[in-house]
């Protein structure tokens, strides 16, 4: 049956062939590397058939069942061939003959273009070839979407109390490659956006707005990339600065337009409620030279697999970290393993549970068992999220490595 097929595809491509327009090949018969497609397959990230796959799932262009009607040991066994990567797509039962022809290109090579001989079906694609084919076979795909396609990701999205962003929307698109060139109108209003404050918004491209009402409004013209951003131009008008430490807010977004979805026009008519949430504080507070004191709104987040220190001198290998757990004083041992210039890691083999901090109030201190006397600028958990960080000293100065006054308040990571 496979084999049946193939040579009804052999006779359509000769029938192709015959019938195809005058217009330049640009590479050898039957896979023409259109400068549009070929294009396509970069921006896409396309570097293989599993990458392009995987892209046909995230996309939801074909479900992960027809995903499993992929033979890759055809592939594996045979290699990218014409035949053999025809084979494959045809197998999937995915594409009719006539859209593996179309993706092929073969309608773009003059009659005598084409091999007098069979030879051609057994010659090894080249990798721009077959990510070209992908490609086409993707817009093909995407054409046939029948579901709305939606711009803006309805997830909601977090805010730090030490920033001057009100606003943060992310697009759907999940691989940064299936929105290419947009026109649009987008408008977004929120209780954190006031009226005839400027705001810059912050993606590809970078604009100021001002604001009507509790609404911005302005286009968005080019690429899409992972998200946008809305921060009061005035960088240092913190959320915190306007009494905002807590508590969630929305944002509506409207966008209209038109974008251009997997190399396919699409017009766009969407209304988005995006949930913004404030990230919780956690607070540690230098209360003497190795003496810590911790105020967390939440509990455990600093963890075991990730402590970050700045000292005034040299790091030590090692210290010891003393803190509390069920009422019993506890000393973890905590070893470096990397820096980042004068920022340094360290790790224990010890877990989440014995670094969690509770909400509330704790305290903690560091020894050195080699004698060390370090100056500790900085001490905190890495990666914080989804925590926001203050480091205060208020033991000695200078207070921070943020150059903040004596018992002012550290910057966020």
């Amino acid at each position: 049956m496979k084999i049946t097929r193939l040579f009804v595809t052999i006779f359509a491509i000769c029938l192709v062939s015959l019938l195809s327009p005058q217009s330049q090949a640009r590479s050898e018969f039957p896979i023409d590397l259109d400068i549009t497609d070929s294009s396509n397959a970069l921006e896409w990230r396309l570097k293989d058939v599993s990458s392009w796959v995987y892209l046909l799932v995230s996309e939801e262009l074909i479900s992960q069942e027809q995903a499993n009607q992929f033979n890759w040991q055809v592939l594996h066994t045979m290699g990218t061939k014409v035949f053999t990567f025809h084979w494959f797509l045809a197998d999937s039962k995915i594409f009719s003959d006539e859209e593996i022809i179309q993706a092929f290109g073969i309608a773009n090579f003059y009659e005598n273009e084409r091999p007098n001989n069979e030879e051609w079906l057994k010659r090894e694609l080249s990798p721009i070839e077959i990510v070209t084919v992908c490609a086409r076979l993707t817009k093909i795909l995407a054409e046939k979407k029948e579901l709305p396609i939606v711009v803006v990701r309805a997830k909601e999205q977090l805010l730090s109390r030490q920033s001057s962003e009100v606003a943060r929307v992310e697009f759907m698109s999940t691989s940064l490659n299936g929105f290419g060139n947009a026109d649009l109108i987008i408008s977004v209003s929120s209780e954190l956006i006031t009226h005839g404050e400027t705001y810059s918004i912050y993606s590809e491209k970078g604009q100021e707005v001002i604001a009507e009402g509790n609404e911005l409004t302005f286009l968005l013209k080019g690429k899409l990339g992972w998200e946008f951003s809305i921060s009061d131009v005035n960088y240092n008008k913190t959320l915190e600065s306007l009494g905002i430490t807590s508590g969630k807010s929305q944002s509506e977004v409207t966008i209209q337009g038109m974008v251009e979805y997997l190399g396919n026009k699409r017009e766009v008519s969407e209304i988005t409620i995006i949930s913004h949430n404030i990230i919780p504080l956690l607070q540690i507070t230098k209360t003497g030279t190795y003496s810590f004191e911790c105020n967390s709104e939440v509990d455990a987040f600093l963890t075991g697999g990730g402590l970050k220190a700045v000292f005034d001198s040299e790091s030590p290998e090692e210290f010891v970290m003393m803190i509390n757990l069920n009422g019993e004083s506890v000393g973890v041992k905590c070893i470096r393993t990397s820096n980042e210039g004068n920022w340094y890691n360290f790790s224990s083999r010890y877990g989440n549970p014995l670094f969690a901090f509770k909400a509330g109030s704790e305290e903690f201190t560091l020894s050195f068992p080699n004698g060390e006397r370090p100056d500790v600028l900085y001490f905190g958990p890495w990666p914080n999220e989804p925590i926001d960080y203050r480091f205060i000293n208020e033991f000695d100065s200078p207070p921070s490595p943020w150059g903040v006054s004596t018992g002012g308040g550290g910057g966020s990571q």
